[in-house]
């Protein structure tokens, strides 16, 4: 009905669009270089944009120089406005539920096609990231079973119902494998938690707020700070007790990874830790949900972690290095997000724990024993000693645990022996003993960590000074 024209961007005008913020185009430009155009941008004879400015400008980001046009001569400036109200408004994008319906019918196309498809090649493909591609096509699978999952406002929303359905169900199933007996004691127990919880809940609720954070609001710019780190949940004479006199200077900040890495200086850091949680949902595989292991999910570890590594890049010193702790199951995509962010990377590697090694399921599942960690390098960074091994070995922390994911210091040693940056700081944003933080004081490192609970804060202090204080 109107011709289709290639039309040279330059000449197209854009003006008084009520669109004023286009968002990011990397999917759309992804989506243009496989398929092309399939919806020409919509102008009048005058070479006035009418719709797809989106559209127009991923062309110029790619630094095309001509667009698929469709060109709609003789309207008035109310058909304008009107186009643009129906183009923008009367388009109704997919459900959630129908987004993961076809992003799965295309994997299995394209598995069927190609006997050596995988994740990776679709996620590829579809341009996103292959951890939300593997969690988005579970989530599909489990649609087909249980269609009121579709009923959930959000994907996140339904992929939580999902982890309790399953969860549920196991219980269920242990349950009735038990003898009558059995399920009786099980019975009583759950009256029983019932009870403490509530006991628990009221006292919550009649106990006063929670003491503020520590008052150190700034984060130094140099060596030694002014004013030392306080706490409403030690006194005075704890605060004397453990204050480490003549210590490297120091800050744990109880706070998010979100708050404290938008103050912290560009161009301080020298070595960075990251170890987030892992989102592999402790509660499924360890039958263990207590607060401390809250997991997050993977779109809080996806989140998360493009957040971090934006920031890393920005704090970090040229030739530095990152310890990043994690999942087997999540090493490819954080890899292939680090690298977006400008880091370097290599081969993933394991923490070997000869003591070591728990599983939910001991007469079916092998107990793991290992840990992996990946290194990224900003620019030119090399290893302090003459090799590092992509093993290493190192007996967990026997008897109590300050934290019950806490790394010990002797394995924390033999990282910074190879990765430390004397003089610099050193930075952890999920800190829990702080034991990385001790560490990089003997490396004549700065730590600067935070943590969302205060729970270690007094003993990290305690810690620091008795560790020093033992040479």
């Amino acid at each position: 009905m109107f011709d289709i024209q290639e039309t040279p961007i330059e000449n197209i005008q854009v003006a008084n669009r009520t669109r004023k913020e286009v968002g990011s185009l990397e999917s759309l430009c992804h989506s243009i270089q496989s398929y092309g155009l399939l919806n020409p941008i919509l102008i009048n004879d005058n070479q006035e944009l009418l719709a797809g400015e989106r559209r127009l400008r991923a062309f110029q980001q790619m630094e095309a120089t001509t667009i698929p046009a469709r060109i709609l001569p003789g309207l008035t400036s109310d058909d304008c406005l009107m186009i643009e109200l129906i183009e923008n408004h009367e388009r109704m994008d997919f459900t959630w539920a129908e987004e993961l319906e076809l992003k799965a019918k295309l994997h299995n196309y394209w598995k069927t096609s190609n006997g050596q498809w995988g994740y990776r090649e679709t996620a590829s493909k579809l341009g996103v990231s292959l951890g939300g591609l593997s969690s988005d096509l579970a989530l599909a699978e489990a649609l087909d079973y249980f269609p009121e999952l579709k009923d959930m406002k959000t994907k996140g929303k339904a992929r939580e119902a999902y982890k309790r359905m399953q969860s549920s169900a196991e219980a269920i199933t242990a349950v009735q494998n038990l003898s009558p007996e059995e399920q009786e004691k099980i019975a009583q127990m759950m009256d029983r938690t019932t009870e403490v919880l509530t006991q628990k809940k009221q006292k919550s609720e009649a106990a006063p707020p929670e003491g503020e954070t520590p008052s150190e609001d700034a984060i130094p710019s140099a060596r030694h700070a002014d004013t030392p780190i306080q706490s409403a949940d030690l006194t005075d004479e704890e605060l004397d007790e453990i204050e480490p006199s003549g210590l490297p200077d120091h800050v744990y900040k109880i706070c998010s990874y979100e708050e404290l890495l938008p103050g912290v200086p560009e161009n301080i850091v020298g070595f960075a830790e990251l170890d987030p949680p892992y989102a592999i949902n402790y509660e499924y595989a360890y039958h263990d949900d207590t607060p401390e292991d809250a997991d997050w999910t993977l779109e809080q570890l996806e989140t998360g972690m493009d957040f971090i590594f934006k920031h890393l890049m920005r704090l970090m010193l040229d030739d530095s290095w990152v310890l990043c702790w994690t999942g087997y199951e999540h090493i490819l995509w954080i890899q292939d997000l680090a690298k977006s962010h400008g880091f370097h990377i290599q081969h993933p590697g394991i923490w070997y724990k000869p003591n070591g090694g728990r599983t939910a399921t001991p007469t079916v599942t092998m107990k793991s024993s290992i840990e992996h960690f990946l290194l990224f390098r900003k620019g030119k960074a090399q290893f302090a000693t003459p090799s590092f091994n992509n093993a290493q070995v190192c007996e967990t922390i026997s008897g109590d645990r300050l934290h019950k994911w806490e790394k010990p210091i002797d394995l924390y040693r033999k990282f910074f022996h190879a990765l430390a940056r004397p003089g610099a700081y050193f930075l952890s944003p999920f800190a829990g003993s702080g034991n990385s933080m001790i560490t990089s004081t003997f490396f004549n490192m700065t730590p600067l960590g935070c943590d969302t609970s205060n729970k270690h804060f007094y003993y990290f202090y305690r810690n620091l000074k008795r560790y020093h204080m033992e040479g």
